[in-house]
């Protein structure tokens, strides 16, 4: 009978130190399903957000095609069109960007320097030029808008945006200075 006590008085001494190792267990396992429920909701929230539609990034498919009347483009476009004298050739295409209608303008001059644009400001990425390398210049500026400038051996490209549109002009074979200079010749009086 003394051993039978003695193993109940064991299991008893034993059993809170189980059940408060299940207890913590549960615990911690509790505390991780909340935390992952409430990351869940902040992305989810965050994730809605970035999809929504406000009135001003709406984007109207325009008529698609190449443009040599800068009057003509600039009532297509819908947004302000930054650009140069002389005679251009104009290019105009629907894109698509994270889901959403996108309006994608190049004007190309005799020079061969070409302005390209794209509303909305975010699908700025549509008009990036692939292998140039960033400068690291804090005066770049462009219709009093902060520019960043990219060289490659083939020319240089300046990079500036507005609220509605972002924008790129390449001057090929052109060091950094002339083609900030020739960023002073643009004509955007409508750009902001």
């Amino acid at each position: 009978m003394e051993n039978t006590l003695e193993s109940i008085e064991k299991t008893k001494r034993k059993t809170p130190k189980a059940v408060s190792v299940i207890l913590c267990a549960l615990a911690a396992l509790l505390l991780s399903a909340v935390l992952f429920a409430a990351a869940c909701l902040i992305h989810r929230e965050e994730g809605s957000s970035a999809f929504a539609v406000r009135e001003n990034d709406v984007v109207l498919p325009l008529q698609a095609g190449e443009y040599s009347d800068i009057g003509r483009l600039r009532q297509e476009a819908g947004f302000p069109l930054v650009t140069l004298q002389g005679s251009f050739l104009g290019e105009a295409r629907n894109m698509i960007w994270n889901g959403k209608p996108a309006r994608w303008i190049r004007l190309t001059y005799n020079s061969d320097i070409t302005i390209t644009a794209v509303t909305p400001a975010d699908a700025a990425p549509l008009i990036r030029m692939d292998g140039m390398e960033l400068s690291l210049r804090t005066d770049a500026a462009v219709l009093g808008m902060p520019a960043t400038v990219a060289v490659s051996r083939n020319g240089t490209c300046v990079y500036f945006r507005s609220g509605q549109a972002a924008y790129a002009l390449f001057a090929p074979g052109a060091g950094e200075e002339e083609t900030l200079k020739l960023c002073r010749e643009l004509d955007g009086t409508a750009v902001k």
